[in-house]
């Protein structure tokens, strides 16, 4: 650090500081007592200054022959020091002395804060573009232009990014032959390749025997603008129509669908039984079962049977569940020691469980004649519907169903679950409240041969 006074040079800065600082009680100020006669005191004029700056030092002391500060050596009882640049925290001591020897020490410290280096925030570019004059038809004009904060500069035709030409942030150019009002633009980049844009418009200047005719071709201009505009709107209204009479076509197929489909599912009870049984006696397996008793005598019966829509059968004695033997859907079985008179049935099964009997009694006192017995046996099936099948949230509706067949059992359950929340009966109905979501049901009948049939609906809550 550098330290200076003279004089003249006290007398200046004393102005200097004091016009410069306006005082407050000092921060750093420590009060030195060497006895009861002699004192100082020193303080400097602030808490901290920034590294590189300089501050102001300053002390008092009583009944003084001698003073002396550590950094510059003998200096005045009462006085002040200028410290031109403070680089580092630093403390200075001052010590006096009275005309009997004794003394006294005080001292102030200047603490210095490291400055924080202040980020520059790039400034975004501007700039301003006129064209002067407006010129007459294939005349000239010219682009004068200026900026601020630009780093490069660019001329372009209005609404275009093909730049012709690289151009100075500050300048002017010169363009001839000109024929029709037309934008030029002027892109400037600054740092951080921050961009403007500034437009000017060139219109053009008539002479007063041109006005009609620019008025004339203004007007073909417009006229010729309104035809295209007209054209866009005419091929927007063909294209709207277009697509209008595609969704109408797409609706009213959608509609036809939904009307086939409703149709479908508004056809009444009878109509549907009917064109169930049609199906199920379509598809639904037959058979037919003889027995063979000329060895009758012997105990020895031959029994044979032939099916149709058959997959796979089984023979068991008639009026029982219990099945002896897994056969094919036409075959025959060979029965020994037939000592009394019985029945046998054939049962067959086809696609979807359904399933068809027939049967044969032996009778061993009437050899010549014997009794083919054929079962009408009505397929598993059943229909679930729901009153209301879509409800309002916590609302509940009503389940009802129907089967057919010989159904010996009937249960409720979730779809997809094996979990039956109910036994029912073959033909009910069953009231669910307290319904928060969207779900479905399922209903299973069996038989008693333990074939099945399952039939579904589906809850939706709006």
């Amino acid at each position: 650090m550098t330290l200076s006074k003279n004089f003249v040079g006290w007398m200046l800065a004393s102005l200097v500081v004091f016009a410069s600082f306006t005082y407050v009680q000092p921060a750093q100020a420590v009060v030195g007592y060497g006895g009861d006669n002699v004192h100082c005191t020193m303080y400097s004029n602030q808490d901290s200054t920034l590294e590189n700056s300089a501050t102001l030092i300053w002390w008092s002391s009583a009944n003084v022959v001698n003073a002396e500060l550590d950094a510059a050596g003998s200096v005045a009882p009462k006085g002040w020091w200028w410290i031109d640049r403070v680089e580092e925290t630093t403390e200075y001591t001052l010590t006096v002395e009275t005309e009997s020897g004794e003394y006294a020490t005080c001292s102030t410290t200047v603490t210095v804060d490291q400055e924080e280096p202040v980020e520059e925030v790039a400034q975004a570019p501007t700039c301003e573009i006129v064209a002067d004059p407006n010129p007459l038809p294939g005349d000239a004009t010219t682009l004068m232009w200026t900026s601020e904060n630009a780093v490069s500069a660019k001329l372009h035709p209005y609404g275009s990014d093909s730049y012709f030409a690289d151009v100075s942030d500050a300048g002017s150019w010169y363009i001839s032959g000109i024929t029709d009002a037309r934008g030029y633009s002027l892109t400037v980049w600054g740092v951080d390749d921050q961009k403007t844009t500034c437009n000017v418009m060139v219109d053009m200047a008539y002479a007063d025997g041109d006005e009609m005719e620019k008025e004339k071709k203004d007007k073909e201009d417009k006229m010729k603008e309104d035809k295209e505009e007209k054209d866009k709107e005419d091929k927007k209204d063909d294209d709207d129509m277009k697509q209008a009479e595609k969704e109408e076509k797409e609706e009213e197929d959608e509609m036809d669908h939904d009307e086939m489909r409703e149709k479908e599912r508004t056809m009444d009870d009878d109509e549907m039984k009917e064109v169930e049984e049609d199906v199920d006696a379509a598809f639904a397996p037959t058979c037919e079962v003889s027995a063979d008793l000329s060895d009758i005598a012997d105990g020895v019966v031959t029994l044979m049977w032939t099916s149709e829509n058959g997959e796979m059968a089984k023979i068991h004695p008639t009026g029982s569940d219990s099945y002896f033997a897994d056969v094919n859907p036409n075959g025959s079985w060979y029965l020994s020691d037939v000592t009394d008179s019985r029945g046998y049935s054939v049962t067959v099964w086809g696609e979807d469980d359904m399933s068809g009997s027939c049967a044969v009694y032996i009778d061993v006192d009437d050899t010549e004649t014997v009794e083919v017995v054929e079962e009408d046996v009505v397929p598993l099936s059943c229909e679930i519907v729901a009153d209301p099948d879509t409800i309002a949230m916590n609302g509940g509706t009503t389940l009802m169903w129907q089967s057919e067949g010989d159904v010996e059992m009937a249960q409720l359950s979730p779809t997809d679950s094996d979990s039956y929340f109910a036994s029912v009966t073959q033909d009910g109905s069953w009231y669910i409240g307290g319904i928060t979501d969207s779900r479905s049901y399922t209903l299973t009948v069996w038989d008693a041969q333990e074939n099945r049939a399952t039939c579904d609906v589906s809850l939706t809550v709006s």
